[in-house]
């Protein structure tokens, strides 16, 4: 078995990386584990634990699922907190889920329902996850960055393929091995 997922990876250019770090050092006295920004992506479809010999039949669908699938941009904005900001788990940049990109995840979606995944029934919300927050001693400050950062225009990010990854956990964190790639037109 292998731990995958489908996603698009995010490379940030250095006004985006600054944006971060500026978020990161307002809340540096908080306990949250930052991604490393070399493996920012935006999850399209988390699979678990896959069987090793379904992930070359797994691809060749999502393969054919994409197959006329245009390359689209994904416009990024703002920041927010996942669960609540009374009981914050993740912070992220918000992705607009524009028609390309609602399309795109019904494509994955209809690759990867036969082998028996279930999608998940929460309404799909395009993001960036920044952060897993362990704890957040100042909620006031949260509230103040998660403010200020509302509006931040992140820009937009071209997007000309979708991937395939195991996640092998460590204890320093994750580390993502590419299993394959999608071109998109």
């Amino acid at each position: 078995m292998k731990r995958t997922f489908i996603a698009i990876k995010m490379p940030l250019s250095k006004q985006k990386q600054e944006l971060v770090f500026n978020i990161q050092q307002e809340l540096k006295d908080e306990k949250i584990k930052w991604v490393d920004l070399w493996n920012m992506h935006v999850t399209l479809f988390f699979l678990g634990d896959t069987k090793v010999d379904l992930i070359a039949a797994i691809s060749e669908n999502i393969k054919k699922q994409l197959a006329d699938v245009k390359s689209l941009k994904l416009k990024m904005s703002g920041i927010g907190v996942f669960k609540s900001l009374a009981d914050p788990k993740v912070v992220f940049v918000e992705i607009e889920a524009s028609d390309e990109l609602k399309n795109l995840k019904s494509r994955i979606d209809q690759a990867i329902i036969p082998f028996g995944f279930k999608n998940d029934k929460r309404e799909f919300k395009p993001h960036l996850t920044l952060g897993r927050i362990k704890f957040i001693r100042d909620k006031t400050n949260l509230k103040t960055v998660l403010e200020s950062s509302k509006f931040q225009d992140f820009g937009d990010i071209h997007v000309g393929e979708v991937l395939l990854y195991e996640s092998i956990l460590t204890p320093k964190g994750p580390i993502y091995k590419l299993l394959a790639r999608f071109a998109l037109k």
